[in-house]
């Protein structure tokens, strides 16, 4: 396994905190009365110096970043604007009421469209991965936002001006929905340790609402100076920024990489597995991610894209494996 076995043996003998067995705990790693505000401080400062939950908070920062960088919440909070720009000609006098209320109708299919759409994340967040869905569909998010940016230099005299705009915002919101939407949720809730689980997540959505707050500042003069088709292409290169640091950042989480049921599905893993995937070094990873996956991904892009059967990969870390080879002297483990 690319994981090596002193890895292996690190990761499985130490604690929820990062410290091994016996060793003095981290300051704040007890739970004592006191200033609960100081209490506070201590775990937001461990989720910065403990290297095991930095990792996991880096994992967690990237995922909400991405569902902000995406480019969804451009059209959550100015959907109606951009359908009634895709459907009125910006030199017209007056308004037009049903112009109005289709843009208005349009606007509220965006909210539906992510619900309805949502659906299939029940079925492969768990049989496929968390990490597995970002990156099959980022690169959809991508095209979508370009193709409709494009679109807007369509000839607003054009008939088929504002349908092909509306049909690239909802294929985007199609692969939205069960990707980007609930995955980033998924993986802050799930990848810290019990001990600084509140904070990590509270914190991962301070991260995400703050740069909601910065879109609702930054996005109406963008669109006055650059217009929908610059706005959108701008959000269309988010998208590829925020797969590249997913690639190289985020770690599966539901069990796809450290081993599966006999019929192929997911199965749980433990806060100890969970210190064990977080445990190897960012450096390692990006590492396996550059000689292992991308070559294999090279060497069966066809088979992938036809969804023909190949070979999986060497597996970045294994926890049967680690299992295994821990088995003889006890291990000690706060959180099980």
């Amino acid at each position: 396994m690319y994981h090596d076995a002193e890895a292996n043996a690190h990761a499985t003998s130490t604690t929820h905190n990062g410290a091994r067995p016996g060793s003095p705990a981290p300051t704040g790693s007890t739970s004592q009365p006191g200033n609960p505000i100081a209490s506070y401080g201590r775990k937001l400062a461990q989720l910065f110096s403990i290297p095991r939950i930095r990792r996991a908070t880096g994992a967690a920062i990237v995922c909400m970043l991405a569902q902000q960088m995406c480019g969804v919440n451009v059209l959550a909070f100015y959907g109606s604007t951009i359908f009634y720009s895709a459907s009125n000609d910006p030199c017209a006098v007056g308004s037009d009421t049903r112009t109005d209320l289709t843009a208005l109708w349009l606007s509220w299919g965006i909210g539906l469209s992510n619900f309805v759409f949502a659906f299939p994340a029940y079925k492969f967040i768990d049989s496929r991965g968390r990490r597995w869905l970002l990156l099959v569909t980022l690169p959809f998010l991508a095209l979508s936002m370009l193709a409709a940016g494009l679109s807007f230099l369509i000839p607003i005299s054009s008939a088929a001006h504002a349908p092909v705009i509306g049909i690239f915002i909802y294929v985007f919101m199609f692969f939205y929905s069960w990707g980007l939407g609930p995955v980033p949720f998924t993986i802050s809730a799930e990848v810290q340790p019990l001990e600084t689980r509140l904070v990590g997540m509270s914190f991962a959505v301070f991260v995400n609402l703050f740069g909601a707050g910065l879109l609702t500042l930054f996005v109406p003069s963008l669109t006055i100076a650059i217009g929908h088709p610059g706005l959108l292409g701008i959000f269309a290169g988010l998208n590829v920024v925020a797969f590249f640091l997913v690639f190289f950042f985020v770690r599966e989480t539901a069990g796809a990489a450290v081993g599966g049921s006999s019929s192929g599905g997911m199965v749980s893993i433990s806060l100890e597995e969970l210190n064990y995937i977080f445990n190897m070094t960012t450096k390692k990873y990006i590492e396996y991610q550059l000689n292992v996956m991308v070559p294999w991904t090279w060497r069966h892009l066809g088979k992938l894209l036809l969804f023909q059967h190949v070979d999986p990969p060497e597996k970045c870390y294994n926890w049967a494996g680690a299992s295994e080879e821990k088995q003889g002297p006890s291990v000690t483990v706060n959180e099980v």
